[in-house]
């Protein structure tokens, strides 16, 4: 006979199986064409690779350098 905890367990699995396949079917925006930020064009390569992209590859990465606590930075 299952005790509490074996039931517990049982319905985690179930919600989170729910949620994975509710994950799967998550419509996907399309990418921009331009970076939101400078207004340069994204090449098409990286919108490929990058669903839902908003940012060109150099304004990205100040982005990712803003958001980090290094002191010193690379550029």
């Amino acid at each position: 006979m299952p005790d509490i905890v074996d039931i517990s367990q049982k319905c985690v699995e179930f919600l989170l199986d729910r949620q994975i396949a509710r994950s799967r079917w998550r419509i996907i925006p399309p990418s921009a064409h331009h970076c939101v930020t400078c207004s340069s064009p994204i090449p098409q390569a990286r919108r490929k690779a990058i669903p839902d992209v908003k940012a060109c590859i150099k304004c990205q990465r100040l982005n990712e350098l803003k958001n980090t606590n290094c002191r010193y930075s690379p550029i």
